[in-house]
């Protein structure tokens, strides 16, 4: 479970986020839902480690993220909206390449196929990164994010949700949410969109 408890960040006289609290559940999607400035990426960046709030606590999988940092931080996955992608290496190079890079503890080929399966690009494997198309360049993001086998899945400002359409009726966050059971999903936009669970509502404060 991802347990936000209270949590508040001041900039000064300006508070950016003031005094929210809310759980994610194994398997669900929480979108955060507002207007530019209203805290949404200030809330995300205290919740991964980046910055420290004012109050309050963010846990991770019963590891609190100022407390217990390396530990809580190893827990999290982050996909960004363009995924900072190696393009001249193959699929499957770039994901080695990534996984000795976060000093992955699992048996390397094994744990290579499975993201590479729970995602479907297994067939793409051999290929390389920058002739493939933007919307399987998301799924290779997707796949590094996933190395480690994080219990925290995150990103920021995912606009084109097609992108993560592995049908008509499938999405692949909510693949990930159903295959993985041990996954919180957080996503933050400015404007409602599928394929989140539940939303969290900011406004900007006065």
């Amino acid at each position: 479970m991802v347990e936000v408890k209270k949590l508040t960040k001041n900039y000064g006289n300006i508070k950016a986020v003031d005094n929210i609290s809310f759980t994610v559940g194994e398997g669900e999607i929480l979108g955060f839902l507002g207007p530019n400035g209203a805290g949404k990426s200030t809330t995300m960046n205290i919740i991964t480690g980046y910055i420290s709030s004012t109050s309050g606590t963010v846990t991770i999988d019963g590891k609190e993220i100022l407390e217990n940092p390396k530990e809580a931080k190893a827990k999290i996955g982050y996909l960004p909206e363009i995924p900072p992608l190696y393009t001249d290496m193959t699929v499957k190079k770039y994901l080695e390449f990534m996984f000795d890079l976060k000093k992955v503890k699992l048996p390397k080929k094994e744990h290579i196929e499975e993201v590479m399966r729970l995602v479907r690009i297994t067939e793409q494997a051999d290929r390389i990164i920058k002739n493939l198309s933007k919307g399987y360049r998301q799924r290779v993001g997707f796949a590094q994010a996933l190395l480690g086998n994080p219990c925290l899945f995150w990103t920021s400002r995912l606009s084109d949700l097609t992108l993560c359409r592995l049908s008509k009726s499938e999405n692949l966050l909510k693949v990930l949410a159903k295959s993985i059971p041990l996954y919180y999903l957080l996503m933050c936009c400015r404007k409602f969109q599928q394929p989140a669970t539940e939303f969290l509502l900011f406004q900007t404060v006065k």
